[in-house]
């Protein structure tokens, strides 16, 4: 056989191997892609409030929520997570209803303290999303409305650049019901999420 010919004969075989080898990925895949799931990376901020309790999205189990409650009698239920999005670079903070009738910060005075650089940030704006619509934070009570229908209040601390990968949100304190108390201290910090999750969630 001439040197052309095993030479032929060698790239068939690596070219039989390649599309066997193509067959073999091709299958794990194609299901993932048929079951509407796929292998993704996230990054995402996990949080950490003292006395808080971490929980995970619908779609991508990344450790991101974080519940805790604030008030002894008047019990107010908080939830926390920061996005680093493209567009929103914030901390949100959802108040829920509870046993609680109105609440409010004693100042609008919010400070992010990047933990790597060691400085701290002001925010670019704080505002408070209800079914009011958007306005800016102050520091009148938010009543909690008489009607039975959920309540969901977000408030939004927008961070004026690139979040730190690692930082701490310093609060006013807050009043519940007449009782002054500190807002917890949060922290974030940067993580990657690395897995299989669904396509269209």
């Amino acid at each position: 056989m001439t040197a052309t010919g095993r030479q032929g004969r060698t790239s068939e075989q690596v070219h039989l191997r390649i599309m066997k080898l193509g067959r073999l990925l091709a299958a794990p895949i194609l299901s993932a892609i048929v079951a509407g799931c796929m292998p993704n990376a996230v990054s995402y901020y996990r949080p950490a409030v003292e006395g808080g309790k971490l929980s995970t999205p619908i779609c991508v189990p990344t450790e991101s929520l974080m519940d805790f409650t604030l008030g002894s009698s008047h019990r107010l239920p908080v939830r926390v997570l920061a996005d680093d999005g493209p567009h929103v670079r914030q901390v949100a903070v959802f108040f829920k209803r509870g046993s609680w009738q109105r609440f409010r910060f004693v100042s609008t005075d919010f400070r992010i303290r990047d933990l790597d650089k060691q400085v701290t940030i002001r925010p670019a704006a704080v505002r408070l999303f209800t079914d009011k619509g958007i306005e800016p934070l102050t520091t009148a009570p938010f009543v909690l409305p008489t009607t039975n229908k959920p309540v969901l209040i977000h408030m939004q601390i927008t961070l004026p650049g690139r979040m730190p990968d690692r930082f701490e949100v310093l609060s006013p304190d807050i009043v519940i019901d007449g009782e002054q108390m500190p807002f917890p201290l949060m922290r974030f910090e940067r993580k990657t999420w690395m897995g299989i999750s669904p396509m269209n969630c």
